[in-house]
């Protein structure tokens, strides 16, 4: 076993873990913190502000003969007490006997953006009773506000879910910060003076955005949702109803066509019907006519990508469909489905998914 250390005076009179002079010093342990306000995640569903933290270290040292502190906050207000809801509250200073120190740390999330980088400071100074010296020293921080936005609006303008390919701005507070942004695999984004604009993957993602600000890194909530449905709705009586296999609908009658869900946008997908064969007629289509007439081929436009518009129409609005004839009346058609491409601006084929 080690001996203590010997601890000797550092002069007459003085007790040894006395410094030889007092001292402050007041620091962040970032420079900068980085939240969201209140968003939407899903439909009816919303997470509250969400803030990276600092922690503001406070020490003053009386020193041999002690002396007065003071703590002089600036917009000290923007920044929230773990735990609360802001703002942060900092005693004013205080009276040091010789030998005495007073320390604290505060840890802190963000509540408010700066109005310019740095304006959120803490200056602490120390007035020595014996020498009548003064020393200062001073901390500075910049709160940054992030915002998602979705470009197509459906409901709320803090949705922070999106239909894959997708496209919203981000923008940060103040915009003078430089950030840097990460997107989710497969993910598009692309940085501007004060903005940046993001392309959701081609997949379901709950990954988010991983952003960068003074060395601060921060998850921007955002969730990638994928189609579940093609759904048509009859005109003029707009009757809806969903396309599975062996869904009916009328002879030569006009269907409006859309993907599902509807509360994210899916104008950066195309979608196309398989190519299959109509077979196996029963009741009024076992005439041989019908074999050749309702068949999902290419040559009667099966297999054809249709571009879905910003809200979620097939592009035009309108699809003929005559393929499949009223119930226990119509042919086996069980191939019937719609293919969803998923690629960037529509303009090759990648790998199809299909839905039902």
């Amino acid at each position: 076993m080690l001996p203590p250390p010997i601890r000797r005076a550092l002069g007459p009179g003085r007790p040894p873990d006395v410094p030889a002079a007092g001292g402050v010093s007041v620091s962040f342990s970032a420079k900068a913190v980085v939240f969201e306000d209140r968003h939407e995640t899903a439909p009816g569903a919303w997470a509250e502000r969400r803030s990276t933290r600092t922690v503001l270290a406070v020490r003053v040292d009386g020193g041999p003969d002690g002396g007065t502190f003071t703590l002089t906050p600036r917009n000290i207000g923007k920044l929230a007490p773990e735990g609360g809801t802001g703002p942060l509250s900092l005693p004013s200073g205080g009276t040091l006997a010789p030998g005495e120190t007073y320390s604290a740390a505060f840890e802190c999330s963000g509540v408010e953006a700066s109005g310019a980088e740095g304006d959120v400071a803490v200056s602490a100074s120390f007035t020595d009773a014996g020498t009548g010296e003064t020393q200062g020293d001073e901390a500075k921080l910049t709160v940054v506000r992030i915002e998602f936005e979705p470009i197509t609006t459906l409901g709320s303008v803090n949705r922070h879910f999106v239909g894959v390919r997708e496209e919203g701005i981000i923008r940060w507070h103040p915009g003078t910060m430089k950030m840097s942004f990460t997107p989710p695999d497969d993910g598009y984004l692309s940085t501007h003076s004060g903005y940046a604009l993001h392309q959701a993957p081609l997949e379901r993602s709950e990954s988010g955005i991983s952003t960068r600000c003074n060395d601060v890194d921060f998850i921007l909530d955002v969730s990638v949702v994928e189609p579940t449905e093609i759904v048509a709705c009859g005109r003029p009586t707009q009757n809806t109803f969903g396309l599975g296999h062996n869904v009916a609908g009328g002879i030569g009658m006009g269907l409006q066509l859309y993907v599902m869900p509807t509360n994210v946008a899916f104008s950066g997908i195309a979608v196309q019907e398989v190519p299959t064969d109509y077979r196996d007629p029963t009741g009024y289509f076992a005439n041989p006519y019908f074999d050749t007439v309702w068949s999902h081929t290419v040559e009667r436009h099966a297999g054809e990508w249709h571009n879905i518009a910003a809200s979620n129409f097939f592009h035009g609005g309108q699809c003929g469909h005559g393929g499949d004839a009223a119930p226990n009346e119509a042919g086996r058609n069980d191939n019937r489905r719609f293919a969803v491409r998923m690629d960037e601006w529509n303009d090759e084929l990648e790998d199809p998914r299909w839905v039902e």
